[in-house]
């Protein structure tokens, strides 16, 4: 690597750490400024108070808070999660492919089709406990 290289990847290196630790997303330091300006208005139109949270969120949102980054199972979300493993169980056991071959090996088959289409479940996450998990954390 040229000399040049070396530096130009140390810039983007330290752009996107700094994308980082200012926005708190990765989505690339490019458009981070777009997404910090688009939440700033999204919290401003934010009226009321946000939904209350299920049992023992409050502690996977002050661990988010902290870390970046939490699990958090509950009863929903279980039923949920449940409900769409049959429905890849099922359309499997059919003959149906419904998982592109990892071309790049990475020990990953992403999922063909349109996955809010064929598990119209996931909104359920946004409108129940994920949701008010994340209308707590972005007061959004």
């Amino acid at each position: 690597m040229s000399v040049v290289q070396q530096a130009r990847q140390g810039l983007g290196d330290a752009l996107r750490r700094r994308s980082i630790h200012k926005h708190r997303s990765r989505i690339g330091w490019q458009d981070a400024p777009r997404y910090s300006r688009y939440l700033a208005r999204a919290q401003r139109a934010f009226a009321g108070d946000p939904p209350a949270l299920a049992p023992g969120l409050d502690a996977a949102l002050a661990e988010f808070r902290r870390d970046g980054a939490t699990s958090f199972v509950t009863s929903d979300t279980t039923a949920i999660a449940r409900r769409m493993f049959e429905q890849v169980r099922q359309r499997e056991s059919g003959g149906e492919t419904i998982w592109a071959d990892d071309t790049e090996e990475r020990g990953q088959h992403n999922y063909i089709g349109d996955v809010w289409r064929d598990f119209p479940e996931i909104e359920g996450l946004f409108t129940g406990e994920l949701g008010a998990f994340l209308q707590h954390y972005f007061s959004a």
